[in-house]
């Protein structure tokens, strides 16, 4: 596909003010709240788009704010030819804090309106949603199963939610086509407000935990889009997913899924308790052994301090010796390759 998309870049944020905003209460502009209307769902295909949270805040940021709405929508247009896109405008432009709250809001609130639906306007909604945005559509359609009830499809991009939430299961069995879900290893964003805040691996950076159906749970990953300095906090924008999501979608036959495999139980010497989340891309840490996506690391600072990670970026085991850790990696392989 020929790549011919305009990527609108943001300022850049020092992780700093990307620490402040979240835990401060500033306030900025404000966007339109009033739920989208859907009761002129007909035969025609209708996709709701449900952004996530407006980091950017303040009156210096709405033309940037437009113009990403905008190259949204446009992907959109582009991934769904023909079909009705309705952009939800919320309460996300607050304080991470404040947002969430809002998001539960939009939770209720939206997935009543979509509940009173009729069964044949459901069959042609789709739900798309990114970071926040993502966690309220997986939410809508938890509550939905629970009422037996069934959209067109779920689409789930950067999902800000653990990726063993039990909304998730319940969300794929209410979507009529297989849910898609596309997630960003790099993705900053994700890894210090889940992550390092919330210690719980997100779905939209590590995708999933648990071993759901591979013909109704279709995953695909976003590759880098920037990799200097702190770019790899700008790997969270929408519209790469977006693109990313237009290419799926576009494509004549459906790409290999990428949904992960049960993990095994390990238990390890030297293991940490209780596991706690942490980022393998941090700058303080060195990585000098891997294994089918496990890493041992060495302290930049403290030299002699190692760390066994899992793949969702999970420290696992701990020690200040060498032979500890060593002890604790050749475990971990003989226990990942049984069975080979």
């Amino acid at each position: 596909m020929t790549e011919k998309r305009r990527i609108v870049k943001a300022s850049s944020l020092p992780v700093l003010s990307v620490l402040f905003l979240l835990l401060a209460g500033c306030t900025g502009l404000q966007m339109p709240s009033a739920l989208p209307n859907l009761s002129g769902i007909s035969t025609t295909p209708t996709v709701l788009y449900i952004p996530g949270w407006q980091s950017q805040q303040g009156p210096e940021y709405e033309e940037m704010v437009q113009e990403r709405q905008a190259e949204e929508i446009r992907l959109l247009n582009e991934a769904y030819p023909g079909a009705n896109i309705v952009y939800t405008f919320w309460d996300n432009a607050v304080s991470w804090p404040k947002c969430v709250k809002n998001a539960d809001k939009l939770i209720r609130d939206l997935g009543k309106t979509i509940r009173n639906l009729k069964p044949e306007q459901r069959a042609n909604l789709i739900l798309v949603g990114h970071s926040l945005g993502g966690k309220v559509v997986i939410h809508i359609l938890s509550d939905l199963d629970k009422k037996g009830l069934k959209v067109k499809q779920g689409v789930f991009l950067a999902a800000a939610l653990p990726d063993d939430a039990p909304e998730i299961g319940r969300a794929i069995n209410a979507s009529l086509d297989p849910v898609i879900n596309i997630y960003c290893p790099t993705d900053g964003t994700l890894r210090i407000i889940l992550g390092l805040i919330g210690n719980a691996p997100p779905l939209g950076a590590y995708g999933n935990a648990i071993a759901y159906p591979p013909e109704r749970f279709y995953q695909y990953h976003v590759a880098p889009h920037f990799t200097g300095n702190w770019d790899w906090i700008h790997n969270h924008w929408s519209v790469h997913y977006l693109e990313i999501l237009d290419r799926i979608l576009s494509a004549k036959v459906m790409p290999p899924n990428e949904i992960h495999p049960p993990e095994k139980k390990i238990v390890l010497p030297h293991a940490t308790t209780p596991v706690y989340q942490t980022d393998a891309n941090l700058s303080t840490w060195k990585t000098l052994r891997t294994y089918k996506g496990w890493r041992l690391q060495n302290s930049r600072v403290i030299r002699f301090h190692y760390r066994i990670l899992d793949r969702r970026d999970r420290v696992r085991a701990e020690a200040w010796k060498w032979t500890s850790i060593k002890e604790s990696m050749d475990s971990l392989e003989a226990q990942l390759g049984q069975g080979e």
